[in-house]
């Protein structure tokens, strides 16, 4: 069943730190009672989205949040199961996903399951589109490049650490639009990346 109304929110301002995850300029303390606070520092982003999804992937909690509202926040698990969350924070071109248990006694926060997922860069060139993502952890990573019908011309996954790249010729295409979707996964976490790709061999060949 999907829940969304007893995931609580709330302006944080002290709390009694037990376990500490950080990244740079994000990091999620543990607190009492079921609750967590999330602390975002230096946010380039006019925007920050926020998600909850439970062990299935069922997003159970959504918001949206500017820059100026983001510097600290305290979020409950208290009335929701007992069981596995991955709370998932989009900013900055990167995406943090960490996996929160909740057990019968408390929430167990680990920073060895706080993973980020770097969005990919594409460039497009004359004859040729590059693509390039920098992977800090194994990452399914699934790539395919459909033309305008929908038909898929080129498809590849993998499971990569480190950076991915690749160079895709364009000249070997008959002229028309294509679309380049990225999609990676993390735990219960799918997300896709896409890139319009109009592709006129006359215009190169100039």
């Amino acid at each position: 069943m999907k829940i969304q109304i007893k995931f609580l929110v709330a302006t944080a301002f002290l709390c009694l730190a037990t376990v500490v995850t950080k990244a740079e300029n994000f990091s999620i303390t543990e607190a009492e009672d079921y609750t967590f606070i999330l602390q975002l520092t230096d946010i380039k982003s006019d925007k920050v989205q926020i998600k909850l999804h439970d062990a299935d992937g069922v997003s159970v909690y959504n918001e949206v949040l500017s820059t100026s509202k983001t510097d600290q926040r305290k979020y409950s698990l208290k009335q929701l199961p007992v069981g596995t969350y991955s709370f998932v924070v989009f900013y900055d071109k990167v995406i943090k996903v960490q996996e929160i248990e909740k057990t019968y006694e408390r929430l167990l926060i680990a920073e060895e399951d706080l993973h980020t997922i770097f969005q990919p860069t594409f460039r497009q060139h004359a004859e040729y589109i590059d693509f390039d993502m920098l992977c800090l952890s194994d990452l399914n990573v699934y790539m395919n490049i459909r033309d305008a019908e929908g038909n898929i011309i080129y498809n590849e996954s993998n499971q990569k650490e480190g950076k991915l790249a690749r160079r895709f010729n364009l000249s070997l295409l008959k002229g028309g639009n294509y679309t380049l979707t990225i999609s990676v996964q993390e735990g219960s976490i799918r997300k896709e990346f896409t890139q319009s790709i109009d592709w006129s061999p006359a215009i190169a060949s100039l």
